[in-house]
C-alpha cells in the first residue's frame, strides 16, 4: 500500500510504535515529537492503513483534527477488516475525522471507507 501525503510537510519518518494489542511501524510528520499522529502504516497482524483527507466529509469545523490519530488507534487495536469496521461502528458520531480511509489485511481483504464523523460508507 501506498501513501502519498497531501500535506505541505515534506519531511516524514517511520517510528516503530508499541501498540494497545499489536505493535506497528507508522508514518508520521517529522515535526510531530509527540508522535500523536499516524499518517499510514502496518502492524504485526499485516493490517495496513492510510488515508486521504476528504474536507467535503467534515461535519464541523474541526472535522478532520483526528484522522492520524484515528489511524494510530487502527493499527494499535485492529487486526483485519472486521476490526477496522467495529471499531468504526463503535466510534460512530464520536470520530472527528474526514477521510477515505484504505486498508488491507493479511487475509486478502481489501477496503475504502468513505468517513465522516458520524458516517461511513464503504466500498
Amino acid at each position: 500500500m501506498w501513501k502519498n501525503r497531501d500535506t505541505t510537510g515534506l519531511d516524514n519518518k517511520m517510528i516503530y510504535f508499541k501498540g494497545e494489542k499489536y505493535a506497528f511501524i507508522g508514518l508520521i510528520d517529522a515535526r510531530d515529537n509527540k508522535t500523536e499522529n499516524v499518517w499510514a502504516g502496518i502492524n504485526t497482524e499485516g493490517f495496513a492503513i492510510m488515508n486521504s483527507a476528504s474536507a467535503d466529509l467534515s461535519e464541523e469545523p474541526e472535522g478532520m483534527i483526528n484522522n492520524g490519530r484515528f489511524m494510530k488507534r487502527a493499527l494499535s487495536e485492529c487486526a483485519d477488516a472486521l476490526d477496522f469496521e467495529s471499531l468504526l461502528n463503535r466510534t460512530n458520531g464520536n470520530r472527528k475525522v474526514a477521510a477515505n480511509f484504505g486498508i488491507i489485511d493479511a487475509e486478502g481483504n481489501a477496503c475504502f471507507y468513505e468517513t465522516s464523523n458520524s458516517t461511513f460508507q464503504k466500498f
